[in-house]
């Protein structure tokens, strides 16, 4: 199922020190809680089906924190496009297919803080039109 493997904590560290070099990321403003908001992020990319062009999917944080169950930052998302290689572009419009997967609760298997934030589930659902395995979303 998994396409690419998590990112290691050094890979996010040295995404992050790579992004603020490079002004894609504003120091005074950025804002990431923790490792594993990035993997939860990179695991909801590697199921998405991705396209040529960019689209813009505004409430993809959000869609993140509810399938993983734990706060996402903006930051935190924007450094797992970083590190996935099939995803390009910039928050919010990557190069997602407009036919989002959601993505099995398996890939948050590894992720020890994936569901800490169990608020955040269930919502956003109706902008998904496929669950991972081929299934038509509800």
């Amino acid at each position: 199922m998994r396409n690419y493997p998590l990112p290691t904590d050094s890979r996010i560290e040295w995404a992050i020190a790579e992004l603020l070099a490079s002004g894609a990321l504003n120091p005074r403003y950025f804002y990431h809680e923790s490792h594993d908001s990035t993997r939860i992020a990179f695991a909801w990319f590697d199921a998405q089906k991705t396209v040529r062009a960019g689209n813009t999917c505004n409430p993809i944080k959000h869609m993140v924190e509810s399938w993983g169950c734990r706060y996402c930052s903006t930051d935190s998302v924007k450094l797992a496009a970083y590190l996935h290689p099939r995803i390009r572009g910039s928050y919010p419009t990557f190069n997602l297919s407009l036919r989002l997967v959601w993505p099995s609760p398996e890939r948050l298997a590894e992720i020890r803080e994936a569901g800490i934030h169990p608020g955040y589930a269930g919502k956003y659902l109706e902008d998904y039109r496929v669950q991972e395995g081929g299934c038509h979303a509800s």
